[in-house]
């Protein structure tokens, strides 16, 4: 719902995230209206690890006692979708694979394939894919600017990485925060050399 222009609807105060790349390099969050933003997290490739993740964000955020302070956050988790990380790495290593997948168009034919197909991995980048096509949804319903994660260190292998970028770069109004990028870069600006 949005605010109608009036005396009625003044601006929230600023929510104070802790200063981490945990906290998906949200630091100072003000909202004009409700749903601004919302951070996604993308689970399900280590489920204890996106709920570690939420439960993070909730314990480190400064919602001045209101459960209308708390950052608003999207968290899917869909295990059942994801292939074994490290099952297909080791899979595309062997096939001399990029990062693309059996789900992309490539445009290649069956004779083009030099691997049995009935042993063929797919890319956990695809269900992830699908995954934020409904976190995308959620946001955009929600009028919300997306702030999305992958708590999962494979899942930011290249091959995956970039095919998930890939199949989700496109969407408007959203930011991808690379976990392990960020984390060099917090520790980069908090110990200089």
């Amino acid at each position: 719902m949005v605010c109608p222009a009036s005396d009625d609807c003044k601006p929230a105060p600023p929510v104070q995230v802790m200063e981490s790349p945990v906290a998906l390099k949200v630091k100072t969050i003000r909202t004009k209206k409700p749903n601004e933003v919302m951070l996604g997290i993308c689970g399900g490739v280590g489920p204890a690890a996106g709920l570690l993740l939420h439960q993070l964000i909730l314990q480190n955020t400064d919602s001045a006692g209101e459960d209308q302070g708390f950052l608003n956050v999207c968290h899917f988790s869909r295990s059942e979708d994801m292939t074994d990380r490290t099952e297909y790495l080791v899979y595309a290593a062997s096939v001399g694979a990029d990062a693309t997948d059996s789900d992309s168009d490539s445009g290649s034919t069956d004779e083009d394939i030099s691997y049995d197909s009935a042993k063929e991995v797919e890319n956990p980048a695809c269900g992830m894919a699908r995954t934020f096509s409904m976190m995308h949804a959620a946001a955009t319903a929600g009028r919300a600017r997306l702030v999305v994660g992958v708590p999962c260190n494979t899942f930011h292998a290249q091959p995956i990485w970039n095919e998930f970028i890939r199949r989700t770069g496109h969407a408007s109004y959203v930011h991808h925060v690379h976990m392990l990028e960020e984390t060099v870069a917090f520790i980069a600006n908090k110990l200089p050399s």
